[in-house]
């Protein structure tokens, strides 16, 4: 996760809203005025360490940025991440609105800890269609 790190309101609130309220990633993103991307990945870390809303409620502030914002392992090797199915983005980017951008997104969602970046994955899909 990036250097940059959320209030403490706001990083509980997100958490909130994904665990009590069931709210989808976009509508906390909306709710919050935070970027989806920090949204998923406080999420994922919260999922990760198979924290529930009750177990966040009873954190400090010092646990919880510290479970939240733990330093990850070494990055992951290329090899190592999930690759996506090419023919299938290629399949879905066929109707109108559909963008690279917005495949990326679920992706990111799906894979959090396995993922390309959003520019590798457009590198990696235009490869993919030379070939």
């Amino acid at each position: 996760m990036s250097t940059k790190r959320l209030s403490m309101r706001k990083l509980r609130e997100i958490l909130r809203l994904h665990f009590q309220s069931e709210l989808s990633l976009r509508q906390i993103r909306n709710s919050t005025q935070t970027s989806l991307g920090a949204v998923q990945k406080v999420v994922s870390r919260a999922t990760q360490q198979n924290l529930d809303w009750l177990a966040i409620q009873a954190l400090s502030d010092t646990e919880l940025t510290a479970r939240i914002y733990a330093q990850p392992t070494e990055p992951l090797p290329s090899s190592l991440k999930q690759q996506p199915d090419w023919s299938e983005v290629c399949r879905e980017l066929k109707p109108k609105g559909m963008t690279l951008q917005l495949l990326w997104e679920e992706y990111e969602q799906q894979y959090p800890e396995c993922c390309f970046s959003y520019s590798q994955y457009c590198r990696l899909y235009r490869a993919w269609l030379k070939k």
